[in-house]
């Protein structure tokens, strides 16, 4: 799978708001997304391909599907 490269011109704020939603992900158990967090994911998201956002939201759910399922299955055998 090719990936097109794009610039992504962010603010420094921006830049500051990216970082905390990764450390979030990484190193919580779970959080709620500020307005701030919110809208940058939402400018990096936006800047894809309405396919590209689909087959990855796609890959996600399946990716999801086989986490949850696959345990359930190995404990039910």
């Amino acid at each position: 799978m090719s990936k097109v490269t794009q610039s992504l011109n962010l603010t420094a704020d921006q830049v500051n708001t990216l970082r905390e939603i990764c450390m979030l992900v990484v190193y919580s158990d779970g959080f709620t997304y500020s307005r701030e967090q919110e809208a940058v994911c939402k400018r990096i998201a936006d800047q894809s391909p309405a396919f590209e956002r689909l087959r990855t939201l796609t890959r996600a759910a399946d990716e999801e599907r086989i986490q949850i399922y696959g345990p359930a299955r190995r404990a039910a055998a």
